[in-house]
């Protein structure tokens, strides 16, 4: 569910906050996240736990642009080490974060609980901080043709944005699915699977994403690259809790540290880019060595038997360094 929110919430926050502005989509984002948290803490069934998943998913799509939120509020030349400023906060509090609660707390309810209050905290905080001090530009601003705000309506794609939402629920509705009720050849989980499938390739073929796009290689080659790091990181995010704690037997304790590993790498990873690029210096050599890493420790943990925990451990932290670099 969150993977699905963020993905819809990216689609309709980059869209309609170019065309009315950003700052109520940044500061309604924020506040949703609040609202997210503070019902994923008092939850205390799946419904509730879903519907809080769903608002905070579609919150951290607004609140995961911070990098063009800084490139509203600084210069172009002090873009890239503002960016790198930002990640000084979670570079901190990742780990502690994932780990204490493991430590702290005993049972599973009281440790989702206190990750939603510390949640809420930071949510409540960054909605007035946007709130007081974040002013972009407006949409009279933006709209510099001089039309109005349901001139500007009319011009949003709905029917690319539904292909793209029916796409996303219907690829993950049949994923998830299998194992749980359903067998990969029962006809409700292949019907979803190819429902979303063909809904992408209307997306594609739709004005919202002409083919002509791809024809310019340079932003060609920008798309492919972000598609397959965003994908190997997230499969790589998801699942590997799942493999420390079902092939390593590995407790919540080993689990919440290599959570918290893979997310102190991949803001190192980040942060080395930010300094590169205000650099200026090797921008391509550098995305090249990012790639070549990621490249070979995908293949190192896709040959690995689960006897090597040490050499797995480390080709997962050094995957998400390099897919970082390249995100």
């Amino acid at each position: 569910m969150w993977l699905m929110g963020s993905s819809i919430g990216f689609l309709l926050v980059g869209r309609l906050s170019d065309l009315f502005g950003r700052r109520w989509f940044i500061v309604g984002s924020s506040f949703l996240g609040a609202v997210g948290s503070i019902i994923g803490c008092f939850g205390s069934n799946t419904t509730v736990l879903v519907a809080a998943s769903i608002c905070n998913s579609v919150a951290a799509a607004a609140q995961l642009s911070f990098g063009f939120v800084i490139g509203e509020l600084v210069p172009t030349r002090l873009r890239a080490p503002w960016f790198v400023a930002t990640l000084l906060g979670p570079f901190v509090t990742a780990p502690i974060s994932a780990a204490v609660p493991s430590y702290v707390l005993l049972d599973g309810t009281s440790r989702r609980r206190w990750n939603c209050g510390v949640g809420f905290g930071c949510a409540f905080v960054s909605t007035w901080v946007y709130f007081l001090c974040y002013f972009p530009p407006s949409c009279k601003q933006l709209n510099v043709g001089g039309g109005t705000k349901l001139q500007m309506a009319k011009t949003v794609d709905i029917v690319g944005i539904l292909l793209f939402v029916s796409g996303c629920v219907l690829t993950m509705l049949g994923f998830s699915w299998v194992g749980a009720e359903y067998q990969w050849r029962s006809k409700e989980v292949r019907g979803t699977i190819i429902g979303g499938f063909a809904s992408y390739f209307l997306f594609f073929i739709y004005a919202l994403m002409p083919p002509k796009l791809f024809k310019n290689r340079y932003y060609f080659a920008l798309a492919t690259n972000a598609l397959f790091a965003s994908m190997t990181y997230f499969i790589l995010y998801v699942s590997w809790p799942i493999v420390v704690a079902k092939v390593f037997g590995g407790n919540s304790y080993y689990i919440s540290w290599q959570i918290g590993m893979l997310g102190i790498l991949f803001l190192i990873g980040m942060a080395i880019a930010g300094i590169s690029i205000a650099n200026g210096t090797r921008t391509k050599s550098h995305c090249l060595m990012a790639a070549s890493v990621a490249v070979v420790f995908v293949g190192c943990l896709s040959t690995m038997k689960t006897d090597r925990y040490a050499q797995i451990t480390a080709s997962a932290g050094l995957l998400s360094f390099g897919e970082s670099r390249i995100i």
